[in-house]
């Protein structure tokens, strides 16, 4: 009996002292999360692009290996994107004067990360920027700069653009169900084959915008500006199309508009 009860509790200190190995080992883990962290945005600072640089990638490999920081390591790069940038005097990157490097890294983080958390991005400038097949659903870009910027294939459910500029950005097969456009300049924009599914694009000018077999199932088009634009074999059967400004659009016969909806005559040429 006595034996019994050494062995048992040989075996409770064991599991005693085996529950706080593993604790302290947790606890080091986080302090050395907390470390990093705090070295990387204290890199984010520095006036050296090189040191900056260093920051933004610390970021990111924490974000990989301490899941339960990433929303935390997001939040801070989307804060540097928001401070670095602004939408009011934003410029479309060209060869010869490219975007700022350690903007281009965030981007290119953002774009590559993979999970789903929502992030803030409202008036920033990121024009000419590349999000494709990035995971933004439920984020927040209004207000922002986004001409020419390419979302291809990303996922933006639930996104909002309100009051966003546009111009030129290609949404081309992007899943745009749920997101709103209010207000946002969308000429001239790419949206081919995206799923707009219950999107709201009330008061937007997609003025030559082309929006060929386009989903924009229960899409609300209410005072839309799509003048000019192109919706051949786009789906608009159970769209809200309440005043919208549809002169010299172009159509064919695979584009399907709500029962008893008589649209106006298509232009002769896409």
């Amino acid at each position: 009996m006595t034996t019994t009860i050494a062995a048992i509790a040989a075996l409770w200190f064991t599991g005693q002292s085996l529950h706080a190995t593993s604790n302290q080992y947790a606890l080091s883990q986080q302090v050395a999360a907390t470390d990093r962290f705090q070295k990387a945005v204290e890199a984010l600072t520095s006036d050296k692009i090189d040191i900056r640089l260093g920051g933004i990638y610390l970021l990111e490999r924490l974000a990989k290996d301490s899941p339960t920081d990433r929303d935390t390591v997001f939040a801070v790069l989307s804060a540097f994107l928001r401070t670095h940038t602004n939408a009011t005097a934003c410029e479309t990157p060209t060869r010869t004067a490219p975007a700022p490097v350690d903007i281009s890294a965030v981007v290119a983080v953002i774009g590559r990360r993979e999970h789903r958390g929502p992030l803030d991005l409202a008036r920033t400038c990121l024009s000419g920027m590349g999000f494709r097949q990035a995971y933004l659903s439920g984020s927040s870009f209004d207000s922002a700069s986004l001409s020419e910027t390419l979302f291809y294939s990303a996922d933006l459910t639930h996104a909002w653009f309100h009051g966003a500029t546009l111009v030129g950005a290609g949404f081309s097969f992007a899943n745009l169900t749920d997101a709103e456009f209010g207000g946002a300049d969308l000429r001239e924009t790419f949206l081919d084959s995206a799923n707009l599914t219950n999107a709201w694009f009330g008061r937007t000018n997609l003025a030559d915008a082309y929006i060929a077999n386009a989903d924009f199932t229960k899409a609300s088009l209410i005072y839309a500006n799509l003048t000019s634009a192109n919706l051949a074999g786009a789906n608009l059967s159970d769209a809200v199309l309440d005043h919208p400004d549809l002169t010299n659009i172009y159509y064919d016969q695979t584009t399907r508009w709500p029962p008893g909806y008589t649209p106006p005559a298509s232009r002769q040429t896409p």
